[in-house]
């Protein structure tokens, strides 16, 4: 396995701010955020079907939450009780 360059200029280990959590497990180490980042940087498939099925599923997550969203603008405002589900906890 090939594995990528770090060419960040973030440093790997950074002490966590005072406001970060630590009263939870497996919560990550602060990281800061890279605003000099490179899209080549990041991976989007180590193949062609890879990159295939990432790109059809953030498609189909994107064409999901439009959808909702017209819905809710429109029929969704006469209609209140179709596509209502109960989410964990609601019910």
């Amino acid at each position: 396995m090939i594995e990528p360059l770090n060419t960040s200029n973030i440093p790997e280990n950074v002490d966590n701010p005072s406001f970060w959590p630590r009263d939870q497990y497996r919560i990550p180490d602060y990281r800061p955020i890279n605003r000099h980042l490179i899209a080549a940087e990041r991976p989007n498939g180590s193949n062609g079907a890879e990159r295939v099925f990432i790109t059809l599923m953030f498609t189909g997550v994107s064409l999901n939450a439009g959808a909702a969203q017209v819905w809710g603008m429109t029929g969704g405002k006469v209609f209140t009780r179709v596509f209502r589900y109960a989410i964990g906890g609601e019910w």
